[in-house]
């Protein structure tokens, strides 16, 4: 994770990304869980502050002590699914009064340069 968005000032950092420039980071897609919405290498704009967890949203997890991106799904059984977006990755299911032993927020994705 680094601090920031890259060429972007803090006015602008507010009104696209809505939130404080002190609690963005940007993290580079290490795998292809997340293709074709965010390839190898595209740089996540993570907000640190939200960790308010939200259906059909992407997150940035920490799962057994590493960086995993994912959509959260509520199910209807009250449960949660951390599911990729590439297909060939499985998706995690946890239970609702699990999430929090199973894996930590570390903050919602709110924007997406893609890197080809």
């Amino acid at each position: 994770l680094k601090p920031g968005s890259i060429g972007k000032k803090k006015e602008e950092i507010r009104r696209d990304f809505k939130c404080s420039p002190e609690q963005l980071v940007y993290y580079r897609m290490h795998d292809h869980s997340m293709h074709p919405d965010a390839p190898l290498n595209s740089l996540l704009f993570i907000d640190l502050s939200n960790h308010s967890i939200q259906h059909d949203k992407l997150f940035l997890f920490r799962i057994d002590g590493q960086p995993n991106v994912r959509t959260a799904i509520k199910l209807k059984t009250g449960d949660w699914s951390l599911a990729a977006r590439n297909g060939d990755t499985s998706p995690i299911t946890v239970p609702h009064e699990q999430l929090t032993d199973f894996c930590s927020i570390i903050g919602k994705v709110v924007g997406i340069e893609k890197v080809l």
